[in-house]
């Protein structure tokens, strides 16, 4: 519905609808740099939220103690979307480097049918930070934006291609844009995988100059399945990736 006619409108949808589907897993190694840093699972269930059926689609990363010297990251996101992919909830709780966080946002459509999202973020002292705000467009967070990639339509789509798009980041709402950068060849398992790549970039000035900072880039296989192969996360620090396995 909602997320379907903002897409279609942006980009175009395939026919298929919303890749969610009850009981799939797929599992991940995690990479700093060359080093194989620790796992992750990315997983979709059914599940019934506010009466209706919805589905979960959940990350959980965790580096291995090893890593742990260097940098820990063990998180859980989660997010709760209707069967047209619509997002409804979204919780993350995070152990980064030194930093405990918990957040969750709720996205709902007031009576004039604009988008309303609520946030919520608990700090690492406990602090605690609420939000909510008001808008004309879909807001959306980063496991939903992997099920938003899955089914884009590419027909309509070129090379650089921006679409604007608003994500939740804690108790905000970051004005950030979903780019399309056409296809590139990875190996999984030493096999070759041709892929669709995408990018969500967030617009920074410096010295009166905008420029690109990577958010999340996103690599699907260009088949019907459109397997998400790979994720490479932008932590501040450098990039952590999620490489199929």
């Amino acid at each position: 519905m909602l997320f379907a006619a903002c897409l279609a409108a942006a980009a175009g949808m395939r026919a298929a609808g919303p890749k969610l589907t009850d009981g799939e897993q797929f599992r991940y190694g995690l990479y700093i740099g060359p080093v194989r840093a620790g796992d992750a699972v990315l997983s979709t269930k059914s599940v019934t939220y506010n009466g209706e059926k919805a589905y979960s689609m959940q990350l959980i990363g965790h580096t291995t103690k090893a890593a742990d010297k260097i940098y820990s990251l063990h998180d859980t996101l989660t997010s709760i979307l209707d069967s047209d992919g619509t997002p409804l909830e979204y919780r993350k709780y995070a152990h980064e480097g030194d930093r405990n966080v918990s957040e969750k946002s709720v996205f709902t459509r007031s009576s004039d049918g604009k988008y309303v999202t609520k946030l919520r973020k608990v700090y690492t002292d406990g602090h605690v930070r609420e939000n909510q705000e008001t808008g004309t467009s879909q807001v959306y967070d980063l496991i939903s934006i992997m099920t938003m990639t899955r089914n884009m339509d590419t027909r309509n789509l070129y090379v650089g291609k921006r679409i604007d798009i608003q994500i939740v980041d804690g108790a905000d709402i970051l004005h950030d844009c979903f780019v399309y950068n056409g296809r590139e060849t990875l190996k999984v398992n030493g096999e070759k995988v041709q892929c669709l790549v995408f990018n969500v970039v967030e617009p920074k000035i410096e010295k009166g100059k905008t420029r690109d900072s990577d958010v999340l880039t996103i690599f699907v296989s260009d088949d019907d399945r459109r397997t998400i192969v790979q994720l490479e996360i932008n932590l501040g620090f450098g990039a952590v990736k999620a490489k199929l396995q």
